[in-house]
């Protein structure tokens, strides 16, 4: 279960101070993340998300549709040296290239 609130506004400014707080140690990466839906009716949806930022809580990037905060996700990363990872959506808002997504790690890796 998540620590941070979820968000699922419209403003970007609120949407950093509310999901992104968090990764303020966050280093960009290249590349993608391949996020696959875990749960519920999403089961196996899979969306790229680019534009990385990741620090130890998790990570922000950009998407070209919406996922659903709560939604629990599996993660695999385009770049060497990081491993799949499991976690859950907290954040998602409107951008003009697309939507920002926020998601934090869970503890264990991506099952």
């Amino acid at each position: 279960m998540s620590h941070a609130p979820a968000f699922n506004g419209s403003d970007l400014h609120e949407f950093s101070s509310v999901v992104v707080h968090k990764g303020r140690n966050a280093t960009s990466i290249p590349g993608s993340v391949t996020v696959f839906h875990l749960e519920g009716e999403e089961f196996g949806l899979m969306h790229e998300v680019v534009e990385l930022q990741v620090s130890d809580e998790g990570i922000n990037g950009r998407s070209t549709n919406p996922v659903s905060p709560g939604s629990v996700v599996s993660m695999g990363f385009e770049a060497p040296g990081f491993p799949a990872r499991r976690g859950e959506v907290v954040g998602c808002v409107r951008c003009p290239q697309g939507w920002q997504i926020g998601i934090e790690f869970h503890a264990s890796t991506a099952a």
